[in-house]
């Protein structure tokens, strides 16, 4: 698989056929129910003795728990649940080409994350940094002009087909990579065909191979060449598990094998299950060749003198055997996929108390190393451009917990919320842990969850308090525990329905019936639209010191006469809500309505037709 000229190419070859053991079990679990059945006796042997239709039917009803599945897709978003920062470093045009990064509309944050499980799945991934041919372009001003641009391309695991490297001042170079690639290119009018072939990389150049005849199955030969702007291959291998240059295991392949054998008990299980659902009739004393059975509601079976007729059943015992190690199996699964969350510190004891160290977990760890093949693919891309540097990304990497239990726990809660694990499932496991009290009972744990309401950002109804309304307008009611910016709400929300609902003023209103007709606008009564924007009222409440609310709306001032608004004054008493009486004269409209605009400051200037009446009457 691979050719290079390191030492020790023997332990490093065992190490590649060991990659290939691993790769195939993580691409079947991985792959589901329909991978698996599909590697037959490789993951499911067949019984001694059991027949070639027997085995088939078991396979086909044979149903993968995707334990490792959801661990890798757990584990591997955690780095992304927080989006990934873009360091001020990085080159401005890089920036926005992280919004699309690879030219098929998947921004950074999307790339990363599948580059990630495809890590944590197989042990090792990679990203090669392309850029598109540009034949005839010679300037970097005729590349933008013509969109070329450098992007990225994620190479998986199973197209990585062998490789070379040297140690160039201590450090491990490759001077050559070959991997598969699928090209598709169209076939006749319509169709389209897809062609395999390989692409061979070395410092400054590239070359591909693709099999020769019409149906491509003849001898490899050399399909098209050229060369690059670099002097080193453009590709950053993603490590997982390493165990080596360019060599890896899954971080998580213990889980596999659990997997694997959670796939081989529960189809036991479910044999077993079958076999003792389905009573077996059994007659014993009948010794002629040519006596018949039948079987019916509607039939009788007479039986020689000493003969029996009876139903071999199942007894049971082996199924709850089976339940409960399918249950430890599970348990293990999820034990050893948490393992990479527990924080294992790289100093002693005492150096973590004296000195405030903060250890790694291994997911952290693998994050880490993640961010250094981000970096390294962000300064290929670049040197394609001749930018001095690329900057740097940063992942969420605040995940770690300090023990197995917590870990496992966390996975649980996760489970849980997700809906695929019950309430009180999740309570028992916890008390398993020692999370929780084993005297606590899930019957009072409930009680006490309805007794306390509902959670944080959970939607309720308030609870009922005296009310504060005026004729007409509709307040919020009170609640026991109002702050400030509450209350104040609350207040603008009753101004704003009673500037909303004033009346209009007659032609022949004097100043205390325009007044008094403002003040009857806590009754709603249908009339014409009056605009008024009134200031805004700040409270501040003190604490543990009953509000003393002062409204004093603004003066509104016209023309002629002068009408000054009476201040509302509001004391709300210490512990109590406070209360507001309103008590508004009562106005007869009787000529037509007048729209009155008012604002804050201003005058209202009344206008009047050529009869000398009052048409309406605007803010200035």
């Amino acid at each position: 698989m691979a050719t290079r000229t390191q030492t020790g190419v023997a332990d490093r070859s065992a190490a590649v056929e060991r990659m290939a053991v691993d790769w195939a079990l993580s691409e079947a679990l991985l792959g589901g129910t329909r991978t698996m059945r599909a590697a037959g006796e490789t993951y499911l042997p067949r019984w001694p003795k059991e027949e070639s239709a027997a085995y088939t039917t078991r396979l086909s009803t044979a149903v993968l728990f995707p334990a490792y599945q959801r661990t890798i897709q757990t584990l591997s978003g955690k780095p992304f649940s927080k989006p990934i920062v873009i360091g001020e470093d990085v080159p401005l045009r890089i920036v926005e080409w992280l919004k699309d990064i690879d030219m098929q509309g998947r921004d950074i944050n999307a790339f990363a994350a599948d580059v990630m499980e495809a890590a944590l799945g197989y042990g090792l991934s990679g990203i090669l940094v392309e850029f598109p041919p540009a034949q005839g372009v010679r300037t970097q001003a005729q590349e933008q002009a013509a969109g070329f641009r450098p992007y990225w391309v994620h190479i998986r695991q199973q197209q990585i087909l062998g490789w070379r490297a040297e140690n160039v001042g201590g450090v491990w170079k490759l001077t050559q990579l070959r991997i598969m690639e699928c090209i598709e290119e169209p076939d006749g009018e319509f169709g389209t065909v897809y062609i395999d072939q390989v692409r061979i990389l070395e410092p400054g150049a590239w070359s591909t191979y693709r099999r020769g005849g019409l149906d491509m199955s003849g001898d490899w030969t050399k399909f098209e060449e050229g060369v690059t702007s670099l002097k080193a291959i453009p590709f950053v291998p993603v490590h997982a598990g390493r165990t080596g240059f360019m060599t890896a295991k899954p971080p998580l392949i213990e889980v596999a094998h659990l997997n694997v054998s959670h796939w081989q008990s529960a189809s036991d299980q479910q044999t077993i299950l079958h076999v003792a659902r389905v009573p077996i009739l059994a007659v014993s004393g009948v010794e002629d060749d040519k006596w018949e059975l039948t079987v019916g509601s509607a039939t009788a079976t007479k039986l020689p003198e000493g003969g029996k007729l009876m139903y071999v059943e199942h007894s049971g015992a082996a199924i709850g055997a089976g339940v409960t190690e399918l249950e430890k199996i599970e348990e293990r699964m999820r034990q050893a996929g948490a393992e990479l969350l527990v924080i294992t510190p790289r100093v002693t004891a005492t150096q973590v108390q004296t000195e405030n160290a903060v250890g790694m977990c291994v997911l952290q760890r693998i994050v880490a190393d993640f961010e250094d093949a981000l970096d390294q693919a962000l300064q290929i891309t670049a040197d394609y451009v001749r930018e001095a540097g690329g900057g740097h990304l940063t992942l969420f990497n605040d995940f770690g917990v300090a023990t197995l239990q917590e870990a496992s726990a966390q996975l649980l809660l996760q489970t849980n919320q997700a809906g695929k694990l019950s309430d009180e499932t999740l309570h028992s496991e916890f008390q398993r842990r020692g999370i929780l009290s084993t005297d606590l009972s899930w019957a009072e744990e409930q009680d006490r969850i309805e007794a306390q309401g509902p959670a944080l950002g959970a939607m309720a109804p308030t609870p009922a308090a005296p009310s504060i309304a005026a004729p007409g307008v509709d307040f919020p009611p009170y609640r026991p525990g109002l702050d400030a910016t509450e209350l104040d709400a609350r207040l603008n929300a009753l101004r704003d329905q009673i500037l909303a609902s004033v009346v209009a003023p007659t032609p022949a209103m004097d100043n205390a019936a325009l007044a008094e007709a403002i003040l009857a606008g806590f009754r709603q009564m249908p009339a014409p639209q009056i605009t008024v924007e009134a200031p805004t009222i700040n409270v501040t409440v003190p604490e543990q010191v009953p509000p003393v609310v002062n409204i004093a709306p603004a003066a509104i001032t016209v023309e002629s006469p002068q009408i000054t608004l009476p201040t509302i004054t509001v004391n709300v008493p210490e512990q109590h809500p406070p209360v507001v009486n309103v008590a508004p004269a009562t106005v007869n409209v009787s000529s037509p309505p007048v729209n009155v605009t008012i604002e804050k400051g201003g005058a209202v200037k009344f206008t009047e037709d050529s009869d000398g009446n009052i048409t309406g009457a605007v803010m200035q």
